[in-house]
């Protein structure tokens, strides 16, 4: 628990903390809902075409033509998982091209005339690549448990009126 003296010190420090005051710190602060989307108002991040997000959408309507609430929200989940797995395949791309061109261990294997190698690279990344796939694993499993779910909901059996049946006595 902290002291009475801790607690008089973050209060004063806290009069110090005003938040940004500079156009680039703004800037900065109005992006930090992207860094785990938990309240992203969209999808899309800067750089990503909408016209793809939609065409993606579009594609899991037509092919599951949702008619119910929960049907929506599983086709929504797909598309957003998928939406995610091609966004963090394209980071892993970025990073395999980042390593393979600026780390110190190519720019030693370049000065000294030898090929890069991808173990190389590898070695000096692995953490971070484990993280995306890490990443990727999760969504995969979200797309699939959603998927499993929409395909299990008996949408046909909802939809159709069902035929009273006569009580036994």
């Amino acid at each position: 628990m902290a002291t009475q003296a801790q607690i008089a010190a973050n209060r004063r420090n806290a009069q110090l903390s005003t938040g940004p005051r500079t156009e680039a710190g703004k800037s900065n602060a109005r992006r930090n809902r992207l860094q785990s989307g938990l309240y992203a108002e969209s999808l899309l991040i800067p750089g990503e075409d909408p016209a793809e997000l939609d065409a993606l959408a579009a594609e899991y309507e037509a092919e599951y033509r949702p008619a119910t609430a929960t049907e929506r929200d599983l086709v929504a989940m797909l598309v957003r998982s998928q939406w995610y797995m091609r966004r963090v395949s394209c980071i892993e791309t970025d990073m395999w091209t980042i390593m393979l061109d600026d780390s110190d261990a190519m720019s030693e294997a370049r000065r000294t005339n030898r090929r890069p190698k991808l173990h190389t690279a590898f070695e000096h990344f692995e953490m971070s690549l484990s993280r995306i796939q890490v990443r990727l694993n999760s969504l995969d499993r979200s797309f699939h448990r959603a998927l499993t779910l929409l395909r299990g909901l008996p949408s046909a059996i909802l939809h159709t009126p069902r035929p009273c049946r006569p009580r036994r006595a």
